[in-house]
């Protein structure tokens, strides 16, 4: 047997999830099969279940993979109205519009599925603590007491659920325009 590289069997499983997530938004989560991911990845079955076991592992990495970081990690100076306004551009049509399918359909799955909720909260959290940690930054907040980190909890919280029903809406072709939704989100914010 061939002994491949990190950086290839990384680079690998990397195509496969990249390859489910164009599948499941064009396809649905639960009318995409092994064999419909198998040869879109182009790819033997043996070969792909060596990096997934099923589909369910691959929809979970492909939820872990959508936490609303860039390149694994949050901006250190984003400020929450720049934030509303990339987290926007994901699922703004018309190129947004696979992504919103996604965000759907993996919400809509997490509502049955315990253990996909369960990473998807968990990627919802740690974006709802980033969010909060940029609004308490932009109101100057520097060494915040329980009273400061409650309501920019709650603001990120209320934001982003905004977010994920623009998602929703852009997901089933209701239009909604992104400017109009970015500034009525951003009067909700504290200035930049």
């Amino acid at each position: 047997m061939t002994k491949v590289s990190p950086e290839y069997r990384d680079a690998r499983r990397a195509h496969i999830i990249a390859t489910a997530r164009e599948q499941f938004s064009r396809k649905g989560l639960a009318y995409t099969s092994m064999s419909d991911l198998v040869a879109a990845a182009g790819m033997s079955m043996g070969g792909f279940y060596r990096y997934f076991g099923s589909k369910d592992e691959l929809i979970a990495a492909v939820a872990e993979g959508r936490d609303g970081s860039v390149d694994g990690g949050f901006p250190e100076t984003e400020s929450p109205r720049e934030l509303v306004a990339r987290l926007l551009t994901y699922v703004t049509e018309p190129e947004g519009t696979p992504h919103a399918r996604l965000v759907a359909q993996i919400w809509a799955d997490a509502a049955v599925r315990p253990e996909l909720a369960e990473i998807v909260r968990a990627t919802h959290n740690t974006l709802i603590e980033y969010f909060a940690a940029r609004v308490r930054e932009a109101r100057g907040v520097n060494a915040p007491s329980a009273d400061d980190v409650r309501p920019s909890i709650e603001l990120a919280q209320v934001v982003l659920a905004a977010l994920i029903g623009y998602a929703q809406l852009t997901a089933t072709g209701f239009e909604v325009a992104p400017e109009v939704f970015e500034r009525t989100l951003s009067e909700l914010l504290p200035a930049d």
